[in-house]
């Protein structure tokens, strides 16, 4: 599992430092631990796709060149991705009450480092997209019972995004755009069905 990182605005996977031991481990683990499964939010996302998938000329991870992603925002399913997890993401209240075809969900982000996809069909073809948002193409990652990555923080209640805002935004920000970021974080959001989504996925049996 990797986490976000603890200060966006210092630890950034585009810094050569942070990326030697940790790609290693991943690739190794990856290559070589098949029944180890490997999950990561936001930095822990970027820096898995990066690690596992980047050599495939099929993505890269940059700064966003449409700026930060805070708050809640809506995030549109990939529907091949919710076809992997049926009973949250096709059947859900949240999916039905927006009546689509492809599934809307509300989480909280809180990034501008960003995983970008240039040529999908050069990525491995168990790679499936988790969806997208406005200000982010690329939300997340899933190769059936091995990797789970996600861009947003299910794991981020309102206080929680709301704090890390407020850290990002310091006091350098204009004052109506940082009110305007944490009142989007204020916002209800479906955490708790992403949460579900991420612990079917570490309770799939092993690839044999």
């Amino acid at each position: 599992m990797v986490s976000a990182s603890r200060n966006p605005l210092r630890l950034s996977i585009l810094q050569p430092k942070i990326q030697t031991n940790t790609v290693l481990l991943l690739v190794d683990t990856y290559h070589q631990h098949p029944k180890v499964k490997i999950f990561g939010t936001c930095f822990g996302h970027q820096i898995i796709n990066q690690s596992l998938f980047a050599h495939t000329g099929g993505l890269y991870v940059t700064k966003n060149p449409r700026g930060w992603e805070l708050g809640v925002h809506e995030i549109t399913i990939n529907p091949k991705f919710a076809s992997c997890f049926p009973r949250q993401l096709k059947s859900s209240a949240a999916a039905a009450a927006r009546a689509s075809s492809s599934p809307r969900i509300q989480l909280q982000l809180s990034h501008q480092d960003t995983v970008i996809v240039t040529q999908s069909t050069q990525l491995p073809s168990e790679c499936v997209e988790v969806g997208s948002s406005a200000l982010c193409g690329m939300q997340g990652m899933y190769v059936p019972n091995r990797v789970l990555t996600l861009q947003a923080h299910p794991e981020f209640d309102r206080a929680v995004n709301g704090a890390c805002i407020s850290e990002i935004v310091g006091t350098s920000w204009p004052l109506e755009e940082t009110r305007e970021y944490l009142r989007m974080a204020d916002r209800d959001d479906d955490a708790a069905l992403m949460e579900e989504v991420v612990m079917e996925f570490l309770l799939q049996a092993p690839t044999p």
